[in-house]
């Protein structure tokens, strides 16, 4: 059972002429079978929390297990190939939200997590990698849900940090690619 919600391909789309929201939580869960999640505009983070298995991002296939985060730019092609049932949590968010090119600067993010042809898309934490992630990501969701003001401004700064932290451990090579290319 997969917890993110069965949608139309439109209703995947943030348009924010519908009411969409630039960015976006939910929980993953993987059973063993393969699942391919629908092409969206937004920008995509996974958090593996358990579970192991294979990964497509476009045409190339990487391995995954507990503690991986992955990152997915709009529109690319995923598939998850799970070895048994794997959950984790997924952030999306838009270009109009938070524009990797655009925050390079702040963020470092673009060429390191996305739009790296080349490299892995995946940061593999540590146990305290993983506590700071999951701790951003709860912050995010109580902003998303509370909706106090100015919320979407504490939703963009929780996001960043995670992008800075996941930005310092792929660019130092503690990423230690633990999971090796299939």
């Amino acid at each position: 059972q997969r917890q993110m919600p069965k949608t139309s391909l439109t209703e995947d789309l943030y348009d924010p002429r519908k009411g969409g929201q630039p960015i976006r939580i939910g929980r993953v869960r993987l059973d063993d079978k393969p699942f391919e999640p629908v092409r969206t505009n937004c920008f995509s983070v996974y958090l593996i929390e358990s579970g192991s298995g294979a990964f497509w991002a476009d045409a190339s296939q990487f391995a995954f297990g507990p503690g991986a985060l992955l990152f997915f730019v709009p529109y690319q092609y995923i598939r998850f190939a799970p070895d048994a049932p794997a959950h984790g949590e997924v952030v999306q968010f838009h270009a109009n939200f938070l524009c990797v090119e655009t925050f390079h600067a702040e963020v470092g993010c673009s060429g390191v997590l996305f739009n790296d042809p080349y490299g892995i898309p995946q940061v593999v934490l540590d146990r305290q990698g993983k506590s700071d992630v999951k701790h951003l990501l709860a912050r995010i969701r109580q902003e998303h849900e509370q909706r106090d003001l100015p919320y979407s401004e504490a939703m963009l700064a929780h996001l960043k940090v995670l992008l800075i932290l996941a930005t310092r451990r792929k660019s130092r090579g503690t990423n230690a690619d633990r999971w090796a290319r299939n």
